[in-house]
């Protein structure tokens, strides 16, 4: 959501700083790109009729993801609701754009800085937005990927749901950013992040291609090999490796351990590749996993450890689940053993890669262990 910001700023695609001055105002709502057609109209008549009426600007820039931001700026803050109250129903494809009374829900996307505000001390302002709306309201965790945006979700009718954005427009209107501002580009979602920063297609919805505009390890070249010839057997994979075996490599004696009972086999034959692959380097904890046939494996870490893996912000695990293409959470703490349970799932090529770089990230950044 929006203060006072500048003009028409084209905030969907480029993700930059958003310009300050002017006298432009409005919001930004994430909603899932499934949702765009109907709000745009054939041959955006709806969008076009929505900007007529309603005297603002409202846009909803494509984007190759599961989400994107549909942004209403205007002169004055009724402008906006009016709009907001209109588009609504046309994004649930509610007959002739008419409200049919149903539940529903909006993403309203505003600066992390002002986040405090929203939530009030010990909840208090939160609870008075649930009060006075009748909306289910929440804040997510994390901001938005490569941004310093949260979303701040509400549930229920169409009518709670205005009272509610009004209420939140009363916080982040007062409020004074002291942070730079730099808006949520759906270019970037994660879907593997997106339960944490409020993102649409999490998990095995979207498993048909990588998070766009992140970092990461590319999965050809030096991945794990996948394995051919010979059945299941042919060595099992050890975390005392300093770096993914690589396609070709003759070892000696091969892995030690493998990963959690009875071993990890990736299912290359001894009469293929010479026999495995030898163990490199001792240094370090080791993580014991175990593994269970509905494709997923467990580890139990101290909590302490979980820092090592989890880093600033979350970006290491994150990071992880974007390289391994696994899906990886972590448990809270244990309230009597301070431990943590990490559970992996996908296919198994995913898992093995997961695993390996959960290993190196507690070697690399854990200490006194």
């Amino acid at each position: 959501m929006m203060n006072k910001r500048g003009g028409d700023s084209d905030v969907g695609m480029g993700g930059g700083k958003r310009a300050r001055g002017g006298s432009k105002i409005g919001l930004r709502v994430m909603v899932p790109s499934k949702m765009a057609g109907c709000l745009i109209g054939k041959g955006g008549q709806n969008i076009e009729n929505l900007r007529f009426e309603h005297k603002c600007n409202i846009r909803i820039p494509d984007c190759p993801g599961p989400e994107r931001i549909m942004e209403i700026t205007a002169d004055d803050w009724e402008s906006v609701y009016d709009c907001l109250l209109a588009a609504v129903p046309w994004l649930y494809e509610c007959p002739n754009g008419e409200d049919d009374g149903s539940q529903k829900e909006l993403r309203f996307l505003v600066n992390q800085s002002v986040v405090g505000g929203i939530i009030g001390k010990g909840g208090e302002k939160i609870n008075d937005i649930r009060n006075k709306s009748g909306a289910n309201v929440k804040v997510f965790q994390s901001p938005a990927p490569q941004s310093t945006d949260r979303c701040v979700q509400a549930n229920g009718t169409l009518e709670k749901l205005l009272i509610a954005a009004r209420e939140i427009h009363i916080v982040v209107q007062n409020a004074n950013p002291q942070s730079m501002e730099v808006p949520y580009d759906p270019i970037n979602y994660d879907v593997f992040f997106a339960n944490e920063y409020g993102g649409y297609g999490s998990g095995a919805d979207n498993r048909r291609g990588p998070p766009r505009g992140r970092g990461g390890m590319p999965m050809g070249g030096r991945g794990m090999p996948m394995g051919r010839g010979g059945p299941m057997g042919g060595f099992g994979m050890d975390f005392e490796m300093r770096e993914p075996p690589m396609m070709g490599m003759r070892g000696r004696g091969g892995f030690r351990g493998g990963f959690g009972r009875g071993g990890f086999d990736m299912g290359f034959g001894a009469d293929e590749w010479g026999g495995g692959f030898s163990g490199m380097g001792d240094s370090g904890p080791k993580l014991k996993f175990s593994s269970s046939e509905d494709e997923s494996t467990q580890v139990t870490i101290t909590n302490d450890m979980a820092g090592a893996i989890i880093g600033p912000g979350g970006q290491r695990v994150r990071k992880i689940r974007n390289d391994s293409k696994a899906s990886i959470t972590i448990s809270d703490p244990d309230p009597t053993t301070k431990e943590r349970v990490i559970t992996i799932s996908g296919n198994a090529g995913a898992i093995k890669l997961a695993q390996y770089l959960l290993q190196q990230s507690v070697r690399e950044h854990s200490s006194g262990y």
